[in-house]
């Protein structure tokens, strides 16, 4: 570097840290600025004291990466005493001070406002570098409010972050849990009269998060087990695996335990009293008074659910429902719009006519308290109107006559009802740039710090955490997001949940980035059966992106969803009906040249049965083949001795006739 290269920044950093500086300088100039490094700028053989002070003179700011190495280092503390001397008062900012490791930084250095990325993500400690260095004054966009006397005080409790960003509230979240009082107590209610409560509503309206975090505490606190049930793919399953802890409480959460649970759900397919049996031993065993069922999500049955296990699982809950003498309390959420399937079935629709309670959406009331309460638990407060304009961008919708009454309990992810999971996650944001304990306007709105609001948080996101991927993690984001995504005709599309092994080849430190960064959430059930899917279903309607590989690849990804369940099946039925289970005829036709074609976007698995198709049809091909030459050979061998037969009796003719 010559002295007529000035740079915006000169990084200063001891030896040990030369990653975190070449990370910080490439976040830098990746965002338009210049730096000036040692380990990309100093050139061999030249005097290297010459080159730093070179560095910082022509350098508009330098920054010191803190660490304990970096306040041990001779060179170090000259180069940002250097800077310091430049500025001592900070008008300038030219010392700006980036801590890396969890040290305490004391004297003078101590004294100027630094950086922090101690404990960061990747994703996280960007936006925070990038926001630190802008030097714009920190002047709200909106007038701050007349000064008051102070809000009471609430003792912080120990809460990293008490917003549930687009996960579900659960029943460790009960303290953290408000706005939904009136309809905990109706739900209690159907359970107390009914032993039953079908919760219907909007997605995103949060049903689960109700039944969770609302019901199953109260339930528990009366002296019920509670158990919680996803259908998935599998309803029999899920219920196992939601009842295994009970069942089998020596087990941990290893391969062993879900092995189990893998046999009672063959045992509650094939058994009709096989439930009843095992919850009666469970309750004995606990000592409990009954016990509390969450079906969540039985939207899933529909969906993702065969046919026949959808018809005999919920004819298996009306029978407990139905059946006086257990004492079992069935709930069941419901996504509103797959009623016209729910009613198509008996049993369900007796269930919905008996018990169902419509989940519409919060009053202002009850959003300001799921809003400001969180906060106050862990001592943290809003900045005075924020609230309120958190709740009138929270209720906005696109109802042209103002009216959305008729879609709060509908399927409609956008009315307002279904707007909880965006209003959450922009909540989760602003936690994380909360100021010396209060959460701003400009953390709501700024163009350049802020989170982009209700709307746009989760976009702005989910499109970051895209970005950050490369080129080539992106291909494989791509494909993950498509293989957790299920179209039903008719339908919004609706999340799945994939075991993990299924999801792309080698795309194992792409999903661990996805579930990091929130967009995906794991279900840890042993090391072989980790369940993997989408955070929430909102995700699915806010990203234009996904929408748009969702659509350009609709077909194959419909037809890849079906033989991922075929070849599954496959894996896991007797080896004796296993031929059984496999393609001919045209399927196995399309399956060829999807293989052919997409070979890179199917599992070992997928691939594995397409390929035992192919070798039955050719084993098939050979044994026609030998067939035809064992009947030809038959036939030659009838018709040569029918000749021989022939040509005995001419020759005995012919004898005759002579003797004649």
């Amino acid at each position: 570097m010559t002295v007529d290269d000035g740079k915006d920044f000169f990084i200063s950093y001891a030896t040990a840290d030369e990653r975190w500086a070449e990370w910080i300088a490439w976040q830098l100039e990746d965002a338009g600025f210049t730096t000036a490094l040692q380990a990309w700028d100093f050139r061999p053989g030249g005097n290297f004291v010459a080159q730093m002070d070179a560095s910082v003179r022509q350098s508009e700011r330098t920054i010191a990466v803190l660490s304990g190495s970096y306040l041990s280092s001779g060179f170090g503390g000259a180069e940002w005493a250097a800077a310091f001397a430049r500025n001592p008062f900070g008008q300038q900012g030219a010392l700006l001070p980036v801590r890396v490791e969890d040290i305490a930084v004391d004297g003078l250095l101590g004294q100027i406002v630094h950086i922090d990325l101690v404990g960061l993500d990747e994703l996280e400690a960007r936006k925070r570098l990038l926001a630190g260095i802008e030097r714009k004054r920190a002047k709200p966009a909106r007038p701050p409010g007349f000064p008051s006397p102070p809000e009471p005080a609430f003792p912080p409790v120990d809460i990293t972050n008490p917003y549930r960003g687009l996960a579900a509230f659960d029943i460790e979240h009960r303290r953290l849990f408000f706005g939904r009082e009136r309809y905990i107590a109706e739900v209690l209610q159907r359970l107390k009269q009914h032993r039953l409560a079908c919760i219907v509503g909007a997605s995103g309206s949060g049903k689960s998060s109700l039944a969770r975090a609302g019901v199953l505490p109260f339930e528990s606190e009366q002296g019920c087990m509670t158990v919680v049930c996803r259908p998935g793919q599998d309803p029999y399953r899920g219920l196992a695996r939601g009842l295994i802890g009970y069942l089998e409480p020596g087990l941990s959460e290893t391969g062993a335990m879900w092995a189990a649970a893998e046999r009672y759900a063959a045992d509650f397919r094939a058994r009709e009293m096989a439930l009843p049996e095992l919850l009666a031993f469970a309750m004995q065993r606990e000592g409990s008074v009954g016990i509390t069922l969450l079906v969540d999500q039985a939207e899933e049955l529909f969906a993702q659910s065969s046919a026949a296990d959808c018809a005999t699982f919920l004819r298996l809950l009306h029978r407990l429902w139905a059946d006086g003498s257990t004492s079992v309390h069935l709930c069941l959420t419901l996504r509103a719009d797959f009623m016209e399937q729910a009613v198509q079935h008996d049993a369900l629709r007796e269930m919905l006519q008996a018990a169902t309670v419509l989940l519409g959406a919060m009053t202002d009331d009850e959003l300001r308290a799921a809003i400001v309460e969180p906060a106050q638990l862990a001592g943290v407060q809003f900045e005075a109107g924020l609230p309120e304009r958190l709740v009138h961008d929270a209720v906005a919708t696109d109802d042209s006559d103002g009216d959305s009454t008729a879609s709060d309990v509908s399927g409609d992810g956008d009315s307002r009802a279904g707007r909880l999971p965006l209003l959450q996650f922009a909540l989760s944001e602003l936690w994380l740039r909360q100021s010396n304990g209060i959460i701003t306007h400009a953390a709501y709105d700024d163009p350049q710090k802020g989170i982009g609001g209700i709307e746009g948080a989760l976009r702005r996101h989910a499109e970051a955490v895209y970005a950050a991927a490369g080129q080539k993690g992106q291909v494989q984001v791509r494909r993950i997001f498509r293989r957790l995504v299920t179209h039903v005709p008719g339908q919004r599309d609706i999340r799945r949940m994939v075991p993990r092994d299924e999801l792309a080849d080698g795309a194992d430190a792409v999903v661990a980035d996805l579930i990091r960064y929130r967009l995906l959430t794991s279900h840890d059930a042993g090391n072989q059966v980790a369940m993997v899917e989408i955070v929430h279903e909102s995700l699915i309607r806010a990203w234009p992106a996904l929408n748009g590989w969702l659509a350009e690849h609709r077909e194959f990804d419909q037809w890849r969803e079906g033989i991922s369940q075929l070849a599954t099946r496959w894996k896991h039925a007797p080896h004796a009906t296993q031929p059984d289970l496999l393609l001919r005829g045209a399927p196995l036709d399309e399956a060829v040249v999807n293989l052919r074609n997409h070979a890179d976007e199917l599992t070992a698995a997928e691939r594995a049965f397409i390929a035992a198709g192919v070798d039955s049809r050719r084993r098939s091909a050979r044994l026609r083949g030998i067939g035809l030459l064992v009947t030809f050979a038959i036939l030659f061998a009838a018709a040569g001795f029918s000749l021989l037969q022939w040509l005995r009796a001419e020759d005995q003719r012919a004898v005759a006739q002579e003797e004649a």
